[in-house]
């Protein structure tokens, strides 16, 4: 018989609300009329549609309960929202609030695919900061992660070797 890890289940469920999260950003972000700027933004970029899709890019909308109301109807799923850093405490103790509003969404994945954090790209130039990422839980630990990594392990391992840059040009 095989035994059930309770840690594993609770990673799973974590997993699994991020994966949603990431499912709705991008839909907003392909919506014709909300995702708007972020396109605008992204077509500046020179990043394609194509190459967004590839990297399930995303759009968080300007709303401070936007996956509140979408993910977290019940208890259970605030506090798995919680525990995934997408939804903070509010100061006066009653309720929560989206931790990623308007903002260009850059789902982080691990070595197996599973989403388990986000980059927030600001988009208009007055909001601060102007990234922000989510914050350390059970399955994101920024130490341990690369940007991109099951994407290039392809390559990697074709070439027995890798370079890590961090910043851009």
């Amino acid at each position: 018989p095989q035994n059930e890890d309770p840690e594993s289940q609770k990673k799973a469920a974590i997993h699994g609300i991020l994966d949603e999260a990431a499912k709705l950003f991008s839909a907003h972000l392909f919506d014709a009329g909300r995702g708007k700027m972020a396109r605008d933004y992204l077509k500046k970029r020179g990043i394609t549609g194509e190459t967004a899709r590839k990297f399930r890019l995303g759009f968080a909308p300007f709303s401070w309960d936007f996956l509140i109301s979408s993910l977290g109807k019940k208890t259970e799923r605030l506090t798995l929202l919680q525990k995934a850093g997408l939804i903070k405490p509010r100061q006066n103790g009653e309720g929560y609030y989206d931790a990623f509003r308007n903002r260009l969404i850059i789902p982080i994945l691990d070595g197996n695919g599973k989403v388990v954090g986000f980059g927030g790209r600001v988009l208009d130039p007055n909001d601060e900061p102007k990234y922000l990422n989510s914050p350390e839980t059970e399955v994101f630990n920024k130490r341990k992660m690369l940007f991109n990594l099951r994407n290039a392990l392809t390559e990697i391992r074709k070439k027995n070797e890798a370079v890590i840059v961090e910043g851009s040009l």
